[in-house]
């Protein structure tokens, strides 16, 4: 909610290579940094109500954070994500009611998206 993290590509490159699987809470201005570098990454949306907010109240309250700050980023982060140009999975806020229930339907939905075919317009190089 409140923190920051660098992730080289690098380091992603080499995980990509390896066919290893991450799961990363980044902002939307990375997704779009990723999408500019032909990176297209699985973009899941857990939206939440304020019944699920209570029933993950220690794991936040463990983060620094509230409840209504959890609330207002996951609004602010729908509404942003309505303005990139890319694909997202949204989990329902009632298919799931702990956190246990929410890692199963991450798996889910990470498991679903990736059997899907996905085009990507690619814009021809012009030559000078």
């Amino acid at each position: 909610l409140n923190g920051s993290s660098c992730i080289p590509r690098w380091d992603l490159e080499q995980l990509m290579q390896k066919n290893v699987h991450a799961c990363l809470d980044l902002g939307l201005e990375s997704v779009q940094e990723l999408l500019a570098m032909d990176i297209y990454p699985i973009i899941i949306l857990i939206t939440i109500s304020e019944k699920n907010a209570k029933k993950i109240k220690k794991a936040l309250q463990r983060l620094g954070a509230t409840e209504d700050q959890l609330l207002e980023s996951v609004r602010k982060d729908e509404a942003q994500l309505e303005t990139i140009s890319c694909l997202y999975r949204s989990i329902a806020p009632d298919a799931w009611g702990d956190l246990d229930a929410l890692n199963s339907c991450v798996r889910v939905a990470v498991a679903d998206e990736q059997k899907k075919v996905v085009w990507v317009e690619q814009v021809p190089h012009r030559s000078f």
